[in-house]
């Protein structure tokens, strides 16, 4: 027990009586008052002694550390040598921290302040460390009023904030933790049966203030079902047997109160004290809500289990890729185990040429952007490539700052071989019907002019149709080589300089005889020349004019322009169509997708005319884009650089 002086110990007291005082009834306050101050001195200073949370005093304008429990000293990381000394010497690293200006702060105006995780950094051990507290700063007055020093009661939540820092935890969280720092205590003379709670420990259990309280009749029925057995054995049969625990009282668990059934957990801590043979005399100690702390634990329990039973490795790093976390299907994917990967670079799994990829990556992440469905490969541990999709976020703290990236990666090698082998299928058919296609195609033309030179009308419209079929098959087939190629690495361009007009009326053109039943028209008509590949972009031009034609009523119109700006030349085909809906636009422009609508539910295709139209542009240092209004129309556009 350390040393307390008369005057500062009656203080203590007196905050004691204050906390107590209030649970007993008003008639009984003089005589309890006169008997904590004459025959309770002991029981009080074991109390603050005795408290889990640092209690200390500090005197004068030098701030003199008069009293200070074991839980202050520990928290300071000091020994009994601080008490006497003033606070600055007391706890040298706290100097140029705000501790003093608050304590002097309360000093000077004689008015109690209260700070919620407050930020202390304190050497322990000889290493200079981060605490995080919740405390209360009270003026000590004398009896003429004046303020002659600051009490203070802390708690150390430093647990709960790193806790909560982790979790990410909501407003509710923290209001839980503060309220886990507020202290109740209780006091029970086991003689006479009589216990004393304080104002706090009231409100734990549920308890008015004019209640009287009973062991049997309120204690223990406040108790949680499932946990008052094993309380009440740890009590009777444990605590009051001085052989078994010399006193000690440590617990946790569930109380549901008297009034609303409200579930809290609390961890209740205290001391017994016998008497020469034993016998248990008084029983007191402090109770405090841990219900955030077990929520959180719960919490982190789910997420942990939700992580353990992910099909897709989830992977947590901080911003130098230094891996933090590892869950089992990530051992299952990548064959480490997380003891070799927790600690080591994400560049271990990655390829030495995808190392860029991965910097730009961390780059976006850096700027709070998120990486959804990105596609690329990583290395196992026998050094075999694994196609996988990447899913990856920034980890923020509570103030919004980046302190880490969370990443999952799901393993697509199988997607990817189906299709490979799709892809493979597919460019092997189209290079197999494209050479008797053209030569069907030319038998067509020959044909079609002879009858057109006969006259015969049914011939010319039954071999015009044929062309129009002839001209689609060829578009698609074209549509599939390209994008095989892009697929596989080998899609490239040939920019020469051309006049954009006269491909513009060549391509309305071709599309008047693909879709006759359309009316088609070139709004610009001078003549301007761009730096692109030809063919690329008239396959860009068939791909805009099959769409607005599929996604048009019949007879409708279709405008190709062409508009002049400074260095480029803005293409665009302008439809008077059924319109797409605003959902479908970010994803429009994907490899295979189509929208679906009951207006183009008939329409056929196989959704990559627009990736290509997209994909060549890129290739082209362009970029398609789009407006669209559901049952007005839809407008594509795209620059090209003008050359002389």
């Amino acid at each position: 027990m350390h040393h307390f002086y008369k005057k500062e110990l009656n203080f203590l007291i007196n905050v004691f009586y204050k906390l107590l005082v209030s649970a007993l009834p008003k008639s009984n306050s003089k005589m309890q008052y006169s008997h904590l101050n004459v025959d309770n001195l002991y029981t009080y200073k074991t109390i603050i002694e005795l408290s889990p949370f640092p209690i200390y005093l500090c005197m004068g304008e030098e701030l003199i550390v008069t009293v200070a429990n074991s839980a202050t000293l520990k928290a300071w990381g000091k020994t009994q040598e601080a008490i006497g000394k003033p606070f600055e010497q007391a706890v040298p690293e706290l100097e140029n921290q705000p501790f003093k200006k608050l304590l002097l702060g309360v000093l000077h105006n004689g008015k109690a302040v209260s700070y919620s995780n407050y930020r202390a950094d304190i050497i322990v051990d000889g290493i200079l460390q981060s605490f995080y507290f919740t405390f209360s700063y009270q003026p000590f007055k004398n009896t003429a009023g004046k303020t002659e020093g600051v009490f203070c009661i802390a708690n150390d939540v430093t647990e709960l904030v790193l806790a909560k820092q982790n979790l990410n935890a909501s407003e509710e969280s923290s209001r839980l933790a503060i309220e886990a720092a507020m202290l109740g205590t209780f006091d029970q003379n086991l003689i006479t049966g009589e216990i004393i709670w304080d104002r706090r420990c009231r409100t734990l259990f549920d308890v008015s203030l004019d209640s009287p309280v009973s062991y049997e009749g309120t204690f223990l029925p406040a108790i949680h079902p499932m946990d008052r057995e094993r309380v009440n054995n740890h009590i009777l049969n444990y605590t009051l047997v001085k052989s078994l625990s010399d006193g000690n009282y440590d617990i946790e668990y569930r109380v549901i109160g008297a009034g609303n059934g409200a579930t809290k957990w609390v961890r209740s801590s205290g001391k017994v004290f016998f008497n020469e043979e034993d016998v248990p005399l008084r029983f007191i100690g402090t109770v405090f809500d841990i219900t955030s702390i077990k929520f959180a634990d719960e919490r982190e329990a789910m997420l942990s289990a939700i992580i353990e039973s992910s099909y897709d490795a989830i992977i947590s790093k901080d911003l130098d890729g230094n891996i933090k976390s590892w869950n089992s299907s990530a051992e299952r994917i990548f064959g480490y185990s997380a003891d070799e990967m927790i600690g080591k670079s994400i560049y271990t799994i990655i390829p030495n040429e995808l190392r860029e990829e991965e910097n730009q990556i961390l780059a976006r992440l850096k700027r709070g952007e998120s990486v959804k469905s990105f596609e690329t490969r990583r290395l196992s541990e026998t050094k075999k490539e694994i196609d996988i999709s990447l899913t990856i976020s920034p980890v923020k703290d509570k103030s919004g700052k980046i302190v880490g990236i969370s990443k999952i990666a799901r393993d697509i090698t199988e997607k990817k071989l189906a299709e490979k082998q799709k892809n493979d299928f597919i460019t092997i058919a189209s290079h197999e019907l494209k050479t008797p296609l053209t030569t069907i195609k030319s038998y067509v033309q020959l044909i079609l002019n002879q009858a057109r030179k006969d006259g015969d009308d049914f011939k010319t419209n039954a071999l015009s149709r044929v062309e129009r079929q002839v001209n689609r098959m060829t578009i698609l087939i074209e549509n599939f080589l390209n994008n095989a190629q892009l697929i596989e690495g080998r899609f490239e361009i040939k920019v020469e300089r051309f006049d954009i007009h006269l491909l513009l009326q060549e391509s309305a053109q071709h599309a008047r005889m693909v879709a006759p039943s359309h009316q088609i028209t070139v709004a610009a008509h001078i003549p301007v020349y761009v730096m692109a590949d030809r063919k690329k972009i008239a396959q860009v031009m068939e791909n805009l004019l099959s769409n607005a034609i599929k996604y048009s009523p019949i007879g409708s119109e279709i405008t190709i322009n062409c508009e002049i700006k400074k260095e480029s030349a803005t293409i665009s085909v302008l439809d008077r169509g059924f319109g797409i809906d605003r959902r479908d636009h970010t994803r429009l422009f994907e490899r295979f997708y189509r929208v679906r609508s009951e207006k183009s539910k008939n329409s056929s295709g196989f959704g990559i005319g627009l990736f290509l139209v997209s994909e060549i542009l890129k290739f082209h240092d362009s970029k398609i884009e789009m407006n669209s209004e559901e049952n007005k129309g839809s407008v594509f556009y795209f620059d090209l650089p003008i050359i002389e």
